[in-house]
């Protein structure tokens, strides 16, 4: 396995050969140095998960026991737990035929679900400390309520709206007692938990060579030069061996979240698309002038 070491934080130029690059069998997975030990060791392992769920599962339902939502809740309910619960069994792990997308989701101290998980553990701590956020968001599902009630009495199936208006006095009577007060101290020691796992992290991206037994093929677009991908990232359908890992990318330093138009390409080998494309973007920082 070789290793690349990027040090400045603004070069988001491809760091591999351009053979790699035209490669559409090599995929790259974004990940946080604290993984690396078990990825280099076992590889990734589709039956594993490597976090503590049932820790996401106990916030998301403090969530939902106030009715209360937001962006970094949603990723976590959405992107770790899954609809339905299904990814509490089963969470596969990702790959991106793209290294800038790659290379994004590995910003996430920890990893994505850990980043948003001491989001979304923010979020709650200042909705609990705030007194006007929660007196507009009781008003909210209180006129919210009142509503399902009209519409259920004037309704033929009444039914269809026991489910929302269960949820909505759940909320209100859960915001008017002391629950938010017995969750801060299970909040802060959330927080102290998984902040001291990201305290050393840095971004990696692992570079693999896989064919094309280890995919769903319904995840593929075939063509003469191997496959492209129908989505930004691909799930395999079995573990993949650490065998198959042929770089490691790492930024000590950290690296940019930078999006890279699909058009556009941020390699050495043609530095004068990518330069202009930086100078009409006011994007200069990252010019392959400013970066070698």
């Amino acid at each position: 396995m070789k290793i690349f070491t990027i040090t400045d934080p603004h070069d988001v130029i491809y760091p591999l050969p351009e053979t790699m690059y035209s490669d559409t069998h090599i995929l790259y997975h974004g990940t946080s140095s604290i993984y690396s030990e078990m990825i280099e060791n076992n590889g990734w392992d589709i039956n594993g998960i490597p976090l503590e769920l049932q820790d996401f599962v106990d916030l998301v339902e403090i969530f939902k026991k106030i009715d209360y939502d937001g962006i970094n809740i949603s990723v976590l309910k959405s992107y770790t737990i899954g609809s339905d619960e299904k990814y509490l069994q089963l969470k596969k792990p990702s790959f991106s035929q793209q290294y800038n997308t790659a290379r994004n989701y590995a910003t996430n101290p920890g990893g994505e679900s850990i980043t948003y998980f001491l989001k979304s553990i923010e979020d709650m701590l200042k909705f609990s400390n705030d007194d006007e956020l929660k007196k507009n968001h009781i008003s909210k599902i209180q006129t919210k309520l009142n509503e399902n009630l009209i519409v259920q009495k004037k309704s033929s199936n009444p039914e269809i709206l026991d489910n929302q208006i269960s949820r909505q006095k759940t909320a209100l009577a859960t915001l008017n007692s002391d629950y938010l007060t017995k969750c801060q101290p299970v909040l802060m020691n959330l927080k102290q938990k998984y902040s001291q796992i990201t305290k050393n992290h840095f971004p990696v991206v692992y570079v693999i060579a896989a064919g094309l037994d280890i995919f769903n093929k319904d995840d593929l677009n075939w063509d003469n030069a191997g496959f492209i991908l129908k989505a930004l990232e691909l799930r395999p359908t079995v573990s993949v061996p650490p065998s198959l890992i042929r770089a490691k990318i790492i930024f000590p330093n950290g690296t940019d979240y930078l999006v890279i138009p699909m058009n556009v390409d941020a390699v050495k080998w043609q530095p004068q698309e990518w330069n202009e494309h930086c100078i009409r973007n006011n994007l200069e920082k990252y010019a392959i002038d400013k970066t070698e």
